[in-house]
Protein backbone atom coordinates (compact mmCIF):
# COMPACT_ATOMS: atom_id res chain seq x y z
CA UNK A 1 0.00 0.00 0.00
CA UNK A 2 2.92 2.67 -0.96
CA UNK A 3 1.56 6.07 -1.76
CA UNK A 4 -2.33 5.19 -1.00
CA UNK A 5 -3.36 7.43 2.39
CA UNK A 6 -5.22 5.25 5.27
CA UNK A 7 -8.73 6.32 5.36
CA UNK A 8 -9.32 7.16 8.99
CA UNK A 9 -11.27 5.00 11.28
CA UNK A 10 -14.45 6.08 12.15
CA UNK A 11 -15.50 7.02 15.59
CA UNK A 12 -18.83 4.72 16.52
CA UNK A 13 -21.04 6.89 17.97
CA UNK A 14 -21.51 4.95 21.40
CA UNK A 15 -24.24 5.94 23.08
CA UNK A 16 -26.05 4.32 26.60
CA UNK A 17 -29.22 3.72 27.26
CA UNK A 18 -31.55 6.65 27.37
CA UNK A 19 -28.71 8.94 26.07
CA UNK A 20 -29.66 9.42 22.37
CA UNK A 21 -32.91 10.50 23.43
CA UNK A 22 -31.66 12.56 25.80
CA UNK A 23 -29.09 13.85 22.92
CA UNK A 24 -32.05 14.07 20.72
CA UNK A 25 -34.57 16.60 22.62
CA UNK A 26 -32.15 18.31 23.52
CA UNK A 27 -31.22 19.34 20.22
CA UNK A 28 -34.24 19.27 18.87
CA UNK A 29 -34.97 21.84 21.72
CA UNK A 30 -32.36 24.16 21.02
CA UNK A 31 -32.67 23.98 17.22
CA UNK A 32 -36.58 24.54 17.39
CA UNK A 33 -35.40 27.38 20.15
CA UNK A 34 -37.81 26.26 22.48
CA UNK A 35 -38.39 28.49 25.87
CA UNK A 36 -41.02 28.98 28.32
CA UNK A 37 -43.56 26.66 26.33
CA UNK A 38 -42.91 29.02 22.59
CA UNK A 39 -40.83 28.10 19.83
CA UNK A 40 -39.31 30.44 18.12
CA UNK A 41 -37.93 28.11 14.80
CA UNK A 42 -40.74 26.47 13.05
CA UNK A 43 -38.55 25.16 10.38
CA UNK A 44 -38.13 20.86 10.54
CA UNK A 45 -35.00 18.96 10.66
CA UNK A 46 -33.95 16.38 8.75
CA UNK A 47 -32.62 12.92 9.91
CA UNK A 48 -28.87 13.60 9.02
CA UNK A 49 -28.88 17.27 10.65
CA UNK A 50 -30.16 15.47 14.05
CA UNK A 51 -27.31 12.92 13.41
CA UNK A 52 -24.28 14.93 13.07
CA UNK A 53 -25.83 18.09 15.39
CA UNK A 54 -26.39 15.38 18.58
CA UNK A 55 -23.78 13.26 17.08
CA UNK A 56 -25.51 9.88 17.44
CA UNK A 57 -26.08 6.64 15.63
CA UNK A 58 -28.07 7.33 12.39
CA UNK A 59 -30.66 4.46 13.33
CA UNK A 60 -31.90 6.79 17.02
CA UNK A 61 -33.37 9.17 15.52
CA UNK A 62 -36.19 6.99 13.17
CA UNK A 63 -36.59 5.52 16.47
CA UNK A 64 -36.96 8.61 18.81
CA UNK A 65 -39.69 9.93 16.44
CA UNK A 66 -41.54 6.72 16.43
CA UNK A 67 -41.77 6.74 19.97
CA UNK A 68 -42.94 10.22 20.67
CA UNK A 69 -44.72 10.93 17.57
CA UNK A 70 -45.98 8.05 16.61
CA UNK A 71 -46.74 5.83 19.44
CA UNK A 72 -44.07 3.51 18.31
CA UNK A 73 -45.29 3.31 14.89
CA UNK A 74 -43.41 3.98 11.56
CA UNK A 75 -44.01 7.66 10.65
CA UNK A 76 -42.97 9.79 13.73
CA UNK A 77 -40.71 11.88 11.60
CA UNK A 78 -43.08 12.97 9.17
CA UNK A 79 -45.48 13.40 11.77
CA UNK A 80 -42.68 16.21 13.77
CA UNK A 81 -42.61 17.95 10.32
CA UNK A 82 -46.09 17.82 10.32
CA UNK A 83 -46.14 19.24 13.92
CA UNK A 84 -43.34 21.87 12.60
CA UNK A 85 -45.98 23.71 9.98
CA UNK A 86 -48.61 24.22 13.02
CA UNK A 87 -47.19 26.49 15.74
CA UNK A 88 -49.88 25.23 18.30
CA UNK A 89 -48.58 21.16 17.89
CA UNK A 90 -45.13 22.03 17.90
CA UNK A 91 -45.17 24.50 20.89
CA UNK A 92 -46.93 21.22 22.60
CA UNK A 93 -44.77 18.77 21.49
CA UNK A 94 -41.60 20.62 22.84
CA UNK A 95 -43.49 20.83 26.15
CA UNK A 96 -43.74 17.28 26.30
CA UNK A 97 -40.51 16.30 25.50
CA UNK A 98 -39.22 19.46 28.10
CA UNK A 99 -40.88 17.45 30.42
CA UNK A 100 -43.15 20.85 31.56
CA UNK A 101 -46.27 18.96 31.71
CA UNK A 102 -47.58 16.95 35.04
CA UNK A 103 -49.46 14.17 35.23
CA UNK A 104 -52.05 16.31 37.02
CA UNK A 105 -53.72 17.17 33.13
CA UNK A 106 -54.79 14.07 32.74
CA UNK A 107 -57.02 14.53 35.65
CA UNK A 108 -58.51 18.14 34.07
CA UNK A 109 -60.26 18.88 30.66
CA UNK A 110 -58.14 21.50 29.27
CA UNK A 111 -58.68 22.08 25.56
CA UNK A 112 -55.11 21.31 23.88
CA UNK A 113 -54.87 24.75 22.61
CA UNK A 114 -55.31 25.99 26.08
CA UNK A 115 -52.51 23.47 27.35
CA UNK A 116 -50.30 24.60 24.71
CA UNK A 117 -50.83 28.18 25.82
CA UNK A 118 -49.72 27.92 29.08
CA UNK A 119 -52.71 28.23 30.75
CA UNK A 120 -54.25 27.15 33.90
CA UNK A 121 -57.96 26.17 33.75
CA UNK A 122 -59.07 25.35 37.33
CA UNK A 123 -61.61 23.08 38.14
CA UNK A 124 -64.47 23.58 40.15
CA UNK A 125 -63.96 20.46 42.00
CA UNK A 126 -60.53 21.22 43.16
CA UNK A 127 -59.19 21.78 46.81
CA UNK A 128 -57.96 24.54 48.10
CA UNK A 129 -57.39 23.71 51.13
Amino acid sequence: MVGKKQQPIKKRKATTKGEAEKKITGYLLTHHKYDNGTCENYEPLRVGEIVRGAEIARGSVPDFFNKYFADGNKGGHNLYKTACHDQTLLNTAMRILAGEFSPSILFHSTPIDLVANGASVKNDNDDDS
